[in-house]
Order: C-alpha cells, then sequence, then structure tokens
C-alpha cells in the first residue's frame, strides 16, 4: 500500500475515488474537470505529506457521486501536483459515513 507522501509525489489521478485525509485541511484534487467554474484568482500553496509545499491553483465548490446521490464539497482546492482526491477528514455532515 502507498504512502500519502508517496501518492502526493505523482500527478495521475484516479478522479473516482476520494482519500479521507484526517491530516488536511481543504478538500483538494488535481482533476481540473470536476470543476465547473474554477476561481483561478485563488492561489496559494499547501503542504503535502513530505513536507513539500505545492502550488495551488484555483478553488470552487464540486459535485460528487455517493451511494445516497450527487453532494457537493465546499472549497475544492484545485493543486495540479497531487495525485488522489483529498477530502478533508475533519468534515461533518449526515450524508458522510466512514468505516473502518
Amino acid at each position: 500500500m502507498a504512502t500519502l507522501e508517496q501518492m502526493c509525489n505523482t500527478v495521475e489521478v484516479n478522479n473516482s475515488s476520494w482519500l479521507i485525509d484526517s491530516g488536511c485541511t481543504n478538500h483538494m484534487t488535481a482533476d481540473l474537470s470536476l470543476f465547473k467554474d474554477l476561481d483561478k484568482s485563488y492561489v496559494s500553496k499547501v503542504r503535502i505529506g513530505n513536507g513539500e509545499y505545492v502550488k495551488v491553483e484555483g478553488k470552487r465548490a464540486i459535485e460528487v457521486e455517493t451511494m445516497s446521490g450527487t453532494k457537493t464539497l465546499k472549497n475544492v482546492l484545485y493543486v495540479p501536483k497531487i495525485n488522489q482526491n483529498l477530502v478533508c477528514g475533519t468534515i461533518t455532515g449526515i450524508w458522510l459515513l466512514i468505516i473502518f
């Protein structure tokens, strides 16, 4: 199994799945096609698992398909240099169920 550090060091995105990351502070994806209208004026940097800072090139809400229907994730960051869609593990809502 790959570590988060290994997953964030490449840019191939599996846009059909999302990794729940209890250490991240924002939802993030490198899949530009998920955004209907990206706010490219939002630029920043985020630190990934290996300690490296990578560029954020926009943000906006996106829709994701769940077993209970389409849900909206707000303020999702567009980070081209990660390879995994990340859902912030600190989100709350009755539509999210985490089973270990």
